[in-house]
């Protein structure tokens, strides 16, 4: 599953990202690798951009770019629902 597929507040694990080398450095830099949690916190408007919380940073980016991270949800978190 990919990171666009998230439902809201639901914790998730990162599995691995693909996409431009550029791109996976950017989030490597704030700690969004492989085994990192992840939330997906709200979209825009119209759906694009999106923001989701890794650790304690929240970053927003592209539908497109989203896709191009592999999660998994945490099933040991999933009834600590995160309201934000």
């Amino acid at each position: 599953m990919t990171a666009d597929k998230l439902k809201k507040g639901i914790p998730a694990i990162i599995v691995s990202v693909s996409g431009e080398r550029a791109f996976k450095r950017r989030l490597e830099a704030i700690g969004a690798t492989a085994g990192a949690p992840i939330i997906y916190i709200r979209s825009a408007p119209f759906g694009d951009p999106v923001v989701f919380a890794v650790k304690d940073t929240r970053f927003a980016i592209r539908m497109t770019d989203a896709k191009g991270i592999s999660v998994k949800y945490d099933k040991r978190n999933w009834t600590k629902r995160i309201f934000v």
